[in-house]
């Protein structure tokens, strides 16, 4: 995929971005780059906008200089606009960014924490270009909207609330976001545990006051010390903590689920064979809702149930 990439015209783009090239993202210059090429701008101009277009005005200069159209700044000016309210993360199976795409059936579905669709992304070897897949994670009603969430679900009402009204400029008054429950006040504290340096005794013990779904942070901490440490039975209990949150945040068949389940299942293959097949085996009905069956997880984990 990377090398038809290269081939297909990343090389030739590269070499308008020196290293004095000031544009905030790199990933929107190469969007401009192939939208003009493929004389696509129609399609982008047709989608929405945020009211913010002085915002851009500094990178549309920039890449209309590297790009050689400098007549062409303020239309560039308009994609890129465009581009912060629609730009879709191309994700792989397991959720790593991997680039940055338009993709404007995709960008017609509405934002909701209480999402009932994922987004996947595969390699199209007959059009040379990656393809967005939007299935259902849940059963859907005859009439019944179609959304996904444009952030993390994980995060806390206010983290959420605030990017969507910066970046989208809306204020989510979705299920997640009107229904919620008042926070204890040790559950605030863990939200800022990404802010502070706190010593593996201070981390254990509010690993061990943890309540709610808010001190995932913590568990996810204290997950990858155990693993650092070659501690396998710590390993395995935060992994599972970490399973139950995320079961608790996301829909049922999510992939974060899956690839949780998948790493447990590692974690008990030596101790618990027949509890590591029975992560490996949800995992894998998670990724065949989510991604299909063709996917790469879909059929890594298909051999590896086989084989045991």
């Amino acid at each position: 995929m990377r090398g038809v990439s290269w081939r297909n015209g990343h090389k030739a783009e590269c070499k308008f971005l020196p290293t004095d090239f000031y544009a905030s993202s790199v990933e929107d210059a190469l969007l401009i780059s192939r939208v003009l090429k493929l004389n696509k701008t129609s399609i982008v101009e047709k989608l929405s906008s945020t009211s913010d277009s002085f915002y851009y005005s500094h990178d549309a200069k920039e890449i209309s200089r590297y790009l050689g159209c400098e007549n062409e700044k303020t239309r560039i000016n308009g994609l890129l606009n465009r581009f912060n309210c629609n730009n879709f993360a191309v994700l792989d199976d397991l959720q790593i960014g991997i680039g940055a795409g338009i993709y404007d059936q995709g960008a017609l579905l509405n934002h909701s924490c209480d999402s009932n669709c994922m987004l996947s992304y595969s390699f199209n070897n007959a059009t040379q270009q990656t393809d967005q897949h939007i299935r259902t994670i849940v059963d859907i009603e005859i009439g019944e909207e179609l959304c996904h969430s444009y952030c993390d679900t994980a995060w806390h009402q206010e983290k959420r609330r605030s990017y969507l009204q910066e970046t989208y400029e809306f204020w989510c008054d979705c299920y997640n976001c009107t229904n919620i429950e008042q926070r204890a006040e040790i559950e605030i504290q863990l939200l800022k545990l990404s802010l502070l340096e706190v010593s593996r005794n201070e981390l254990m013990t509010l690993y061990h006051k943890t309540i709610g779904v808010e001190g995932m942070a913590v568990v996810c901490e204290v997950l990858t010390m155990a693993f650092e440490d070659g501690n396998v039975l710590l390993a395995k209990e935060a992994c599972e903590r970490l399973v139950q949150l995320y079961r608790k945040i996301y829909k049922k068949n999510h992939p974060l689920i899956a690839l949780q389940l998948y790493t447990l299942g590692d974690l008990k293959f030596q101790t618990d064979p027949a509890g590591a097949i029975a992560c490996f085996q949800e995992a894998l009905a998670i990724f065949k809702v989510a991604h299909g069956g063709n996917a790469f997880m879909s059929m890594s984990l298909t051999e590896r149930i086989a084989t045991m």
